[in-house]
């Protein structure tokens, strides 16, 4: 979305502030202009679409207000990214054309100069029954679970079911996404007959062909997701007998949870886990093939309120250790970026620490599952708060009891050492 805005809305040459010194414009890159990994807790967020939006001075178009709002929930907050939704669809296309970015790129723009036409008012007169939305939804669903077991369409077919005439239009939703882009291949139509003026195609025909083409691969990324998810829970059970999956019980505010360590081949064995026991507040995942761990907090339906504060600042230091390097301030330990050097990124709006990621590949982490387990129960299971409040003065840090009394002895004038 960000290269999108960028090349439709800004200059032709490379502005000096986004020259990287190659020529070449870096977003969503470390040390750029447009990098949205800053930012700390209680600020503002940002996401690399607004970040290149504020610059360009486009935040206030009407044709992307419901654009960049959609892109800044989904980038930054990880919300409206519910089944059928474009934020969640795009990252879901990975694995329709996992070796084909070009056609995932093609997906994407389409529904964007869609959406910003029907905003503009470009297209919004253009009329469409609503029952043609709805045919062309359900062939596309025919043509797309095809092949697809009964265990990975009953979480799916239930959705397409449910549509009708009356259904509730979300912007970046199924049936949004379906209107507008209707409308603007629509508006194209004229322009293509006159190439194919020797074809017999008409409007609604065109239109149609080419919905019904988009709305597959929608739907065929969301089957491939829930395949995945059928396979993941497959491995839950291979993981508990081989001793992969480490549970522990602990207790946080008084509320009892679980918090394990699994390692996995299956990328979405998080989502597994966390259907498979209500109770699980967190998660480690080591990668299988490569060794790098995503720690994942419950961010729906969780049973307790706690933040991963004192798992990362152990994560970072035990490994700070294993390396032989200084040990860092609490601060440094707790802060999003983290101390130089560190291969961990704490993301402060989700609360999950990740030792690299999609879009950025780092050396996977010297901490074994068991001492990450370690970290976790250390961490969050309210009998060691002793020890975490020992860890924290350890590094610089002030317990609530200590900055109590350092606010106490400034209002009765002795010095503080």
């Amino acid at each position: 979305m960000a290269r999108f805005l960028r090349e439709e809305y800004g200059p032709p040459v490379i502005l000096p502030e986004e020259d990287a010194g190659d020529g070449i414009i870096r977003i969503g890159r470390r040390g750029g202009i447009y990098d949205a990994h800053g930012g700390e807790r209680g600020e503002e967020r940002d996401c690399e679409t607004t970040l290149v939006a504020r610059y360009l001075g486009i935040t206030e178009r009407p044709e992307l207000r419901a654009l960049l709002t959609h892109v800044l929930a989904v980038d930054a907050y990880g919300h409206q990214k519910g089944m059928f939704r474009f934020g969640r669809l795009v990252e879901r296309m990975w694995f329709v054309y996992p070796q084909e970015s070009w056609r995932i790129e093609h997906w994407a723009r389409l529904l964007v100069r869609a959406a910003v036409l029907y905003e503009s008012g470009k297209t919004r007169a253009i009329q469409v029954p609503a029952s043609e939305i709805i045919a062309c939804i359900r062939h596309a669903w025919d043509g797309a679970s095809r092949g697809f077991g009964a265990d990975v369409r009953a979480a799916i077919e239930p959705r397409i079911a449910e549509l009708d005439e009356h259904s509730a239009i979300m912007p970046f939703g199924l049936l949004y996404s379906a209107i507008v882009l209707w409308k603007m291949f629509a508006k194209r139509e004229p322009a293509v007959r006159r190439i194919w003026s020797k074809f017999e195609v008409s409007r609604v025909r065109l239109a149609r062909q080419w919905l019904v083409a988009w709305l597959e691969d929608a739907m065929r990324a969301e089957l491939i997701w829930q395949l995945l998810f059928v396979q993941a829970r497959q491995d839950v059970e291979r993981a508990s007998a081989d001793g992969r999956l480490l549970m522990g019980d602990i207790v946080i505010r008084g509320v009892p949870v679980r918090v394990a360590t699994v390692t996995s081949s299956e990328i979405r064995i998080h989502s597994a886990l966390m259907a498979e026991f209500p109770d699980l507040f967190a998660l480690a995942v080591r990668d299988w093939s490569t060794g790098n761990v995503r720690i994942l907090r419950r961010n729906f339906r969780r049973p307790v309120k706690q933040s991963l504060q004192f798992v990362v600042a152990q994560v970072r230091a035990a490994e700070r250790a294993l390396r032989r390097e200084p040990a860092a301030s609490w601060d440094e330990l707790v802060s999003q970026m983290g101390p130089a050097g560190t291969r961990w990124f704490y993301q402060h709006a989700t609360q999950n620490i990740l030792n690299g990621a999609l879009t950025e590949k780092v050396e996977p982490t010297e901490l074994d599952d068991a001492m990450i387990q370690r970290c976790l129960v250390r961490g969050l299971d309210e009998s060691w708060w002793e020890w975490r409040a020992a860890f924290l003065r350890e590094h610089g840090g002030r317990t609530r009891r200590d900055q109590a009394e350092a606010e106490a002895l400034r209002g009765s004038g002795e010095t503080i050492e």
